[in-house]
């Protein structure tokens, strides 16, 4: 736990702000997808709406970042 909070945080330093707030935001989700394929833990179904809700959330951002529309 302590080398993944010292690896996230240094690479923080060495990236912008806006790709920061996304990775940070996306660490949940990640974890969760994980835990669901490697452990086969399963999430409640308030669970996955929150899921959604944080990837929904990121959409536009990441679709106009590339040039998309939103």
């Amino acid at each position: 736990m302590l080398a993944a909070n010292f690896l996230f945080f240094a690479a923080v330093k060495r990236i912008e702000p806006a790709p920061a707030a996304v990775a940070a935001t996306i660490e949940p989700v990640v974890g969760a997808l994980l835990a669901f394929l490697l452990f086969s833990q399963h999430l409640t179904p308030l669970g996955v709406i929150g899921l959604v809700m944080v990837v929904g959330a990121l959409r536009p951002g990441i679709s106009k970042g590339r040039g998309g529309s939103a």
